[in-house]
């Protein structure tokens, strides 16, 4: 899912003043007692939020903890204010984020991550409640499961992929609509090994009004990012690769086939769920491009093949590299599952329709 510039942040002034940028991100940490919050905080931002020292009250309920040496703040709602006295944390959020919205952007808070341990068998009421008046007051709020470990496959286990699924189901007005699955630190103990703060600092900067962003990326530590970076990095050489390739060739198939090929190994998919993934791209690419452009406009293509209805432009592989890529992102990430662990076809229609119609009018 590509960066969007119209986050409920962006309404006022300080934070679409092209001239303002955010020197320090401060992020809104909620979740139950034992969720794995300063866990995750400590190992997404290279900090020890217990001995910064620093730790001051803003209100009865909430402590901002600035971090020195790191463009961040911290602001921590104790476990116990997820309970009965939610009303009032949100209370003292409303007050907070409605007297700083015209000022300083460094003092306001610019995002929440609600922290659900995948131990968990539900939700409580009361922080489904939290979480929903949370994101009325125009705070982008990530869901993040904390403690999800993977199995021997890669995947989720089934435990975490089914409280996972539940999240989901429940609809709540969170970042992409899920829980970003993490194992902070490595666990001796239990053997699970760390994963996914990669994906969730890249969902950050997805939610993030555009004048926060750099300071997310200062602030997140060194180890996070590099490898998605890297890979997106060799996957993106790839697409411009064949969009040169576009310029000499008719042969719609070999060309888009080796594309989708490169791009899912460069993401270690597993060949056969490529294979079917991309079919179901490339057949929303034929409809997408067909609703865009009149037949009569656009040059015929060679062959018959799979891909043949498909116009081979420059442009055209762009697209479809750029909407391919963040499928294998997915993908690697364990997304795109049905409760049995298969792809879910429906839910990748879903996803990738209107992102192809769109970026299709953006070339026409």
């Amino acid at each position: 899912m590509p960066p969007t510039d119209d986050s409920p942040l962006d309404r006022g002034a300080a934070y679409t003043a092209e001239a303002q940028r955010a020197e320090r991100f401060n992020v809104l940490l909620l979740g139950r007692t034992g969720a794995g919050k300063s866990t995750l905080v400590n190992a997404l931002f290279d900090v020890d939020l217990a001995r910064t020292g620093i730790g001051r009250p803003v209100t009865e309920r909430l402590t901002l903890h600035a971090v020195p040496g790191k463009p961040l703040g911290v602001y921590d709602a104790p476990g116990s204010e997820l309970g009965t006295r939610s009303s009032e944390l949100v209370h003292d959020l409303r007050d907070r984020i409605k007297s700083h919205t015209s000022g300083d952007l460094n003092e306001q808070i610019h995002m929440a991550l609600y922290c659900v341990h995948a131990i968990d068998a539900r939700l409580h009421p009361a922080e489904e409640g939290l979480i929903r008046k949370v994101s009325a007051l125009g705070l982008p709020v990530l869901l993040v499961l904390t403690r999800a470990p993977l199995g021997h496959d890669g995947r989720l286990t089934r435990s975490a992929f089914e409280m996972a699924a539940y999240l989901e189901s429940l609809q709540l007005p969170v970042h992409a609509g899920r829980a970003h699955a993490v194992v902070a630190v490595d666990d001796v103990e239990t053997g699970e090994s760390a994963h996914g703060l990669d994906a969730l600092y890249e969902a950050m900067l997805e939610a993030a009004a555009p004048a926060v962003r750099s300071a997310i990326d200062r602030a997140v530590a060194k180890s996070v990012g590099r490898q998605s970076w890297a890979r997106r990095r060799n996957a993106g050489m790839a697409v411009l690769k064949a969009a040169g390739e576009a310029f000499s060739t008719k042969n719609s198939d070999e060309l888009l086939e080796k594309l989708i090929s490169e791009v899912a190994a460069i993401y270690r998919v597993e060949s056969g769920e490529a294979q079917e993934a991309a079919g179901t791209v490339v057949r929303l690419a034929r409809t997408a491009w067909s609703v865009t452009r009149k037949a009569s406009e656009a040059p015929s293509s060679g062959g018959a093949g799979t891909f043949a209805d498909v116009i081979i432009e420059p442009a055209v592989i762009t697209v479809i590299g750029t909407v391919w890529i963040g499928v294998c992102e997915t993908l690697a990430r364990g997304g795109l599952r049905t409760p049995d662990g298969s792809l879910d076809l429906e839910r990748l229609r879903h996803d990738v329709e209107e992102d192809l119609l769109r970026r299709w009018r953006t070339q026409t």
